[in-house]
């Protein structure tokens, strides 16, 4: 594990209209000196990184700006000729009345104590797809907070950090044992599979087809809205990814003539 980091919180939850309120949530960050500080904020729903991501790598002469669902985001060049992106996960109390919930102790205690495994899961995931750097982890000073170091193969596209984070949300419950490839191939009979949402199981097993067909290259161009504003979640998330491999292709996006929400996992 890295050093302890600051974490500066400049952006709320509050004007959000989140799929999911309350759990692991996550936002970009940035260096900032020897601290970081958010980019966006740090949400339980995934979809608002989905947004970030289709601007960050939309051409700049295309778009500067988005907005969707209380969503306001401006281009920052976070990745731009870098390495690595930041990713802050903070286990998130509910939306509004930021009121704790029955198993929030819980859940911060899981990813004080399981913050190495999360790195050793995806690390292993690194390992299989060959992708060029690592991912390490901060702690912060806010123990509900940690802070990725995202090699930039994740920020590519919307389902990669769709993927990612769901590999994050798993290892937030990974002991460290059995390995890796055991605990993802056998999530479905582990103790701990109450604890998640029905659809991460099959989804975080969707990075085999990675492996064997390489990954998909849609065309952002095709998620663009008017004035940078439209479907909320640009491109498309893991739990599109075919789990037949025949049909490994990317999913065809449909823009609405207003935002709506695509509910992120």
């Amino acid at each position: 594990m890295l050093p302890k980091v600051k974490l500066i919180v400049n952006h709320t939850r509050k004007p959000l209209s989140e799929g999911r309120s309350r759990g692991l949530g996550f936002g970009f960050a940035k260096p900032k000196g020897d601290d970081f500080e958010t980019a966006m904020p740090i949400s339980p729903c995934k979809d608002y990184l989905n947004d970030a991501v289709w601007l960050e790598n939309t051409s700049e002469k295309e778009v500067q700006n988005f907005s969707a669902c209380g969503f306001a985001y401006v281009r920052q060049n976070l990745w731009k000729e870098k390495s690595f992106a930041y990713l802050a996960a903070q286990v998130c109390k509910n939306t509004k009345n930021e009121e704790m919930y029955t198993e929030w102790p819980a859940e911060v205690r899981a990813l004080n104590t399981n913050a190495d495994n999360i790195v050793k899961l995806l690390n292993h995931v690194e390992d299989t797809l060959k992708v060029e750097g690592r991912t390490e982890i901060y702690p912060t000073l806010d123990e509900t907070i940690f802070i990725l170091k995202v090699p930039v193969f994740w920020v590519q596209y919307s389902y990669l950090i769709s993927m990612y984070t769901l590999l994050v949300r798993l290892g937030q419950f990974y002991s460290g044992s059995p390995e890796p490839k055991e605990y993802l191939d056998t999530l479905p009979t582990t103790t701990d599979y109450n604890r998640f949402n029905s659809t991460w199981i099959p989804n975080a097993k969707k990075y085999h087809y990675m492996i064997e067909h390489g990954i998909l290259k849609p065309d952002l161009s095709n998620y663009k809205g008017a004035n940078g504003t439209g479907i909320h979640g640009y491109g498309f998330n893991a739990v599109q990814i075919p789990l037949d491999s025949k049909l490994y292709k990317p999913a065809t996006p449909t823009v609405a003539a207003a935002p709506v929400t695509v509910c992120g996992f």
